[in-house]
């Protein structure tokens, strides 16, 4: 305390312990309590503070590090799908070369097929020919013994009037 608060507080004190003198003495004594207290509020405000910082700082750090993590995460995951995806084009790619491949497969098979029909429709038509040649070469064929005997008996005729001319 220093000298000025000292006179103050004695001055009521003598002049006598009524009312006004009781009130200035608790004013001037209460005036530095309040003050103190303040003062420590304001100090436990500022460590409160500090302390809310600090928590602040260390959610920050907490999300930062959960956000990199995920960012990682996803990073990888889309390095993952782009390759899934690539290596699905080059499937994609492939079954296309395939597919064109069997259409091209198909377009040689249908003309070579088309091709050999014509070849079968044209030698069956030629067997139905050489066998209706046949069938008549048959028919002719089957003659022969007839003409054959047919020229044995013109034959002995022949030479059965020969002889007898040969005779005369």
């Amino acid at each position: 305390m220093d000298l000025l608060q000292i006179i103050l507080i004695l001055i009521p004190v003598a002049l006598g312990s009524g009312g006004l003198g009781s009130v200035i003495a608790t004013n001037i004594a209460n005036r530095h309590k309040a003050k103190a207290e303040a003062e420590k509020a304001e100090a436990e405000a500022v460590k409160i503070k500090a302390e809310v910082e600090k928590v602040k700082a260390d959610i920050v750090d907490t999300l930062a590090e959960h956000y990199a993590s995920e960012l990682t995460a996803l990073r990888n995951e889309s390095k993952d799908m782009k390759s899934q995806i690539a290596n699905l084009n080059i499937e994609i790619a492939q079954l296309k070369s395939e597919r064109k491949s069997g259409e091209v497969t198909i377009e040689t098979l249908t003309k070579k097929n088309t091709e050999l029909t014509s070849q079968v429709r044209e030698l069956t038509e030629a067997s139905e020919k050489k066998d209706a040649r046949i069938l008549e070469l048959e028919k002719q064929v089957a003659v022969i013994p007839g003409l054959e005997k047919r020229i044995a008996e013109l034959t002995a005729r022949l030479d059965a009037f020969n002889g007898k001319s040969n005779c005369d």
